[in-house]
């Protein structure tokens, strides 16, 4: 099972009752998970962006089974509640490695972009955008990020630097295997249109 260790910040504006960052086994960070409250229940909503091509909004990160799921969002409120009593829950120790699952590319050449993809972990939880660029010793990931109101810009997934070179490795891997032509970036998945993840991101 993955450690996972969550950080809530109570932040009330409108539906929106915080904000939660997901570590999980110290390797991976979840950045940018909203707390959301509609009729009386609160829920948790992934981190999303408007795409400029149809305005459409595509998570960045989402986890890709029922189980996991219910883990995180079970992890994500039990902290919030508890920082609502001014507390905060107990670190867990991780008991299973993080793996690359699958990588999935989508060449796409521009300056030094080379390409676009979405990395699997573990065969639970998905990330989106990851850019492929291309530097002084070959190419590498890029997590995705996003430009806050202090005109910087901010990781919406961070890792380790283990890995970063896991991604790497399993990504170059991928390139091997794609056919040479180039092709817009398609690997956006658009939000499930549920009422869990309608909010845009602020």
């Amino acid at each position: 099972m993955l450690a996972m260790n969550v950080n809530v910040t109570k932040y009330e504006k409108d539906n929106l009752r915080g904000l939660a960052s997901v570590d999980i086994n110290g390797n991976l960070q979840l950045n940018g998970i909203r707390i959301m409250e509609s009729k009386g229940k609160v829920f948790v909503s992934m981190p999303s962006y408007k795409s400029n091509k149809n305005g459409e909004y595509f998570q960045y990160y989402h986890p890709v089974t029922k189980e996991f799921y219910e883990a995180l969002e079970t992890e994500i409120l039990a902290a919030y509640h508890l920082a609502l009593e001014g507390k905060k829950p107990e670190k867990k120790e991780a008991v299973e490695d993080i793996e690359v699952s699958s990588v999935r590319v989508t060449p796409y050449d521009k300056d030094n972009m080379k390409g676009f993809a979405t990395v699997v972990l573990n065969e639970c939880i998905a990330i989106h955008s990851v850019k492929i660029l291309q530097g002084e010793y070959g190419t590498y990931p890029a997590m995705p990020s996003y430009k806050g109101a202090d005109g910087e810009y901010h990781e919406i997934v961070e890792c380790s630097q283990n890995l970063k070179n896991s991604i790497k490795r399993e990504m170059r891997k991928a390139m091997k295997e794609e056919k040479p032509d180039i092709q817009k970036p398609t690997t956006e998945e658009p939000v499930k249109k549920t009422r869990r993840t309608k909010s845009k991101n602020r």
